[in-house]
């Protein structure tokens, strides 16, 4: 089980290093602006010497990354948001490691995924109940052959 420095570590080696040579310099995490989940954490970065980076090119210096703390695995978000990012994180689990909060059916090459929404919601604000059925479902294809 990862804590939030080891997640950190994790996010900077697999994932932010590879963006240390672009303008503004290395990424840095900023941790106010990270966030904690059950599942893990969403880790938020952004160049190391902002004013460097070209005013057209601000927006795209920060970045965010999905950090599994039972897993270790990541999981790049994207302009869709960390919505898609969590659903795609969270359903790479092992069996074993799944959490009940997600399910995934097979119909032959179509896959319906249901995440509660307790998975969306950060642990800062885990006191607000929120109902179990709530949930977002999402189909995608996959390369199973059933």
């Amino acid at each position: 089980m990862l804590d939030f420095d080891a997640a950190k570590h994790v996010a900077r080696d697999r994932w932010l290093s590879a963006f240390d040579d672009e303008p503004g310099g290395p990424q840095v995490i900023r941790d106010s602006e990270c966030v904690e989940y059950e599942w893990g954490w969403l880790i938020a970065s952004g160049p190391s010497r902002a004013e460097l980076v070209p005013p057209e090119k601000r927006r795209r210096g920060r970045r965010s990354i999905l950090v599994d703390r039972v897993t270790g695995q990541t999981e790049t978000v994207t302009t869709a948001g960390p919505r898609i990012a969590i659903i795609k994180l969270l359903e790479r689990r092992p069996a074993e490691s799944r959490s009940p909060d997600v399910s995934v059916d097979y119909h032959g090459n179509l896959a319906q995924v249901r995440v509660s929404m307790r998975a969306f919601t950060p642990l800062s604000e885990s006191d607000a109940a929120v109902p179990d059925e709530e949930a977002v479902e999402v189909y995608r294809l996959t390369d199973r052959d059933e």
